[in-house]
């Protein structure tokens, strides 16, 4: 799982990424976690938290690791 947090001039963008994610290979089940209007210098922003899920990932068991490459 992936916990993207950010900013955006409109909720047009935030789901444009989210219909991205949808699409992507490596990503999947893009999920809304909130979404803020904010007043930051003279505009208002969309604050937001999406949660992703890595396509492949078991989110069940521990990442193992992998040995890099030898000469």
């Amino acid at each position: 799982m992936l916990l993207i947090e950010g900013r955006s001039e409109s909720n047009n963008n935030v789901a444009n990424m989210m219909r991205k994610v949808k699409a992507s290979e490596w990503l999947t089940d893009p999920n809304m976690q909130s979404i803020v209007t904010k007043n930051e210098e003279l505009r208002q922003l969309q604050q937001f938290s999406l949660r992703v899920t890595i396509k492949g990932a078991n989110v069940d068991e521990p990442e193992k690791m992998t040995k890099g490459a030898s000469k």
